[in-house]
């Protein structure tokens, strides 16, 4: 009877070889799927982000109403403020007043501004007073909507047809639209035209002349 022999040292060395090689190919593999989950949680967190801020921008600003602004009330953005609509901004922060629904602290029409701010993209917020004044901005509520933020551009369409500005005085009217352009972490956000419906409302009862005069408010959308 022949006795059974065991493995080689050549036949051990090769066996050690090929589990060598499929546990390297195993951890490639487990590593290669986590870093793809990693950047797919990544990008769609940011897709989530954009599709969040760009909701509340479009709605806000949207529903943007041509509100009474006091002499002076421009937060500084005027030289020469001698009020008006309460809509107006350049190409790197705007104001404007519309209705804001957050929780049960915040709610009914507030003044907002948005603006960059150490990188960020600040939104600051405080009641609108009826008659057209401000509070102080240090003091008003804020959130950074978005973080990493390395080019802003803001520019209105005063009508349709019209070229694209990148100042609004908001003496008299709203613009008919707002275009964002946004840069954040190395990557540039779609390009977002909100329509401003306010515009449709300068007509009302004259409200864009009124409110130059001084002597218009949001009673006026009432009549």
């Amino acid at each position: 009877m022949r006795r059974s022999r065991g493995f080689t040292l050549l036949e051990m060395i090769v066996a050690l070889v090929l589990l060598s090689l499929i546990m390297a190919s195993t951890v490639a593999a487990m590593r290669t799927f986590g870093n793809t989950g990693a950047t797919v949680e990544k990008l769609t967190g940011r897709v989530e982000e954009i599709r969040a801020v760009s909701d509340f921008l479009r709605r806000s600003i949207g529903d943007a109403m041509p509100v009474y602004r006091a002499p002076g009330a421009g937060a500084g953005f005027l030289e020469d403020d001698r009020g008006g609509i309460f809509f107006l901004g350049d190409d790197r922060h705007m104001f404007w007043v519309a209705p804001l629904v957050a929780g049960t602290a915040h709610g009914g029409m507030h003044a907002m501004e948005l603006r960059v701010e150490d990188d960020a993209l600040q939104l600051r917020w405080q009641p609108y007073r009826p008659d057209g004044t401000l509070g102080a901005w240090p003091e008003a509520g804020a959130r950074t909507l978005v973080s990493g933020v390395e080019a802003l551009r803001i520019d209105y369409r005063g009508d349709y047809g019209q070229p694209w500005e990148s100042v609004w005085t908001g003496t008299e009217a709203h613009p008919v639209a707002v275009r964002i352009n946004l840069v954040a972490a190395g990557r540039h956000w779609p390009e977002l035209v909100i329509r401003a419906n306010g515009a449709a409302l300068n007509q009302w009862g004259g409200a864009a002349s009124g409110a130059t005069r001084g002597t218009w408010n949001t009673g006026a959308l009432n009549r």
